[in-house]
């Protein structure tokens, strides 16, 4: 009798230790034994890249969340401007304006958010003159999110095309939707305009 009691103390035992690790399924914290817990948002930066003009400019990149819980990037934080807003370029009667999209955007669980030229972006307000040639080249950013740890990226500076003459007249509608960072100075170049 008396190992009979000890045998299921010994189990018992075995068991909570075995459930130590698991999620919270209240709050979804990882218990202390798992801290990369499968369940957690897993998230990774990819094809970052910049485009600066002299009062506003626009960072593009790709998020991937292979976790199997949805994150959402809530804040940038960055010395190369006054500020760093999350943006949505969107189509409204026929005319291209930029919203402020201060909730940010979701990762979802085992999919990705893309941060592209006329569409999703990270809006950077009076941009500050670098101090030497590598601020000149790259730009430095902390990505916050709801959940994971930040993130601090170096996005590559890419030059803007011809002298400026493309960006002229942008505060009005517009007809590019490409993807390439070198062709779309348009979403920098005309956000006083539409936020005006």
């Amino acid at each position: 009798m008396r190992f009979a009691r000890f045998f299921i103390a010994l189990v018992a035992a075995a068991l909570l230790a075995g459930c130590a690790g698991e999620p919270n399924e209240a709050t979804g914290a990882p218990g202390a034994a798992s801290p990369a817990s499968p369940t957690s948002p897993t998230l990774e930066v990819h094809e970052a890249r910049a485009q600066l003009m002299p009062d506003v400019g626009a960072v593009y990149l790709k998020l991937v969340n292979s976790g199997q819980a949805a994150d959402r990037l809530v804040a940038i934080e960055t010395d190369a401007a006054s500020s760093a807003e999350t943006h949505e370029t969107v189509v409204e009667d026929g005319v291209m304006r930029m919203v402020p999209r201060p909730e940010g955007f979701e990762i979802p669980a085992g999919g990705s958010v893309e941060l592209v030229p006329g569409g999703k972006h990270i809006m950077l307000l009076e941009p500050r003159p670098p101090r030497d040639e590598a601020e000149a080249s790259t730009l430095s950013l902390t990505l916050r999110f709801a959940t994971s740890e930040p993130i601090v990226i170096e996005a590559p500076v890419a030059a803007m095309p011809g002298s400026g003459s493309e960006h002229a007249g942008h505060g009005s509608a517009h007809d590019s939707h490409g993807s390439d960072p070198g062709s779309h100075g348009s979403d920098p170049g005309s956000h006083g305009m539409e936020e005006g």
